[in-house]
């Protein structure tokens, strides 16, 4: 069987800008390889990889990166195209949840130099109680003796109690502010 393939121009739009492709390829995957472009899972193609090529058509390509993301769970290495590292964390199964946030920022583009770290956040809250001691006033009184003393009503010691809120960053105390007393 004889199979005569017609070669087509695509335009391939990618970060670094547009260029036309002459290729005989069957699918967007196949001519992306022609082009000596090495395809991974995470990368973003539209259409998708497996598209076939019949017509002339633009292909939309943003290669992933490979990242390193630190957290008390370890360190790991994934790849990801999406557009801010929130996204990439997201896609990699290590959402920012809470209080959590990343360096850089979670809104960030993906960073040059690859590097991500997660601080988990948490937060408790204390009630502290002290004791405060009754004072002690002495007061004169002609009814009673010279040199004598005589309590005209006990003291009592009282209570207070603060609202304190502990943050915890990866596990580690970080701030305490009381809130309220």
């Amino acid at each position: 069987l004889l199979q005569v393939l017609r070669a087509v121009t695509v335009t391939l739009v990618t970060p670094e800008g547009e260029q036309e492709l002459v290729t005989a390829a069957g699918t967007v995957g196949e001519a992306l390889r022609e082009a000596g472009i090495q395809l991974y899972a995470t990368d973003f193609i539209d259409p998708p990889a497996n598209s076939p090529i019949i017509k002339e058509m633009t292909i939309t390509y943003q290669p992933s990166q490979e990242l390193w993301v630190t957290t008390t769970d370890g360190d790991f290495r994934i790849r990801s195209s999406a557009g801010t590292i929130g996204a990439a964390l997201a896609g990699a199964g290590i959402p920012l949840e809470g209080l959590d946030y990343s360096l850089p920022s979670r809104s960030d583009p993906l960073p040059p130099d690859s590097q991500i770290r997660v601080v988990r956040v948490s937060e408790s809250v204390q009630l502290i109680q002290k004791s405060i001691p009754f004072e002690t006033e002495t007061v004169s009184s002609p009814e009673v003796a010279l040199g004598t003393q005589e309590i005209a009503q006990p003291g009592q010691a009282g209570l207070a109690v603060a609202r304190t809120r502990i943050r915890y960053e990866d596990g580690q105390e970080f701030s305490r502010v009381v809130e309220d007393e």
